[in-house]
């Protein structure tokens, strides 16, 4: 995958996590959320505790840092992942911010 293929798919996968975000407020989670420079969102949650989810094109990873440590998510035929846990992105994201 060259830099362009990565940075369409993750386009595609920061459009998708807004979605998300917009339908767990929807559903009464408690954080606000905004996007910063072009691939990073950043999320408050209700505590005050930060999300940071960043794509980093040069290990072709979206990456979120957040109270509970550092997860890199790589991008295959299952979608997005976590390199060390292989669950996905999403659900990972609906899990800590529900």
């Amino acid at each position: 995958m060259n830099d362009g293929q990565f940075l369409a798919v993750c386009d595609e996968a920061f459009d998708q996590i807004e979605s998300l975000l917009d339908t767990l407020q929807a559903e009464g989670a408690n954080f606000e959320y905004a996007s910063g420079t072009e691939g990073v969102l950043e999320i408050e949650l209700g505590n005050g505790a930060h999300v940071m989810i960043n794509r980093h094109v040069a290990a072709r990873e979206i990456w979120v840092a957040e109270p509970g440590g550092g997860f890199h998510f790589g991008y295959g035929e299952a979608g997005w992942v976590d390199t060390r846990s292989g669950v996905d992105l999403f659900n990972h994201l609906r899990r800590l911010l529900a």
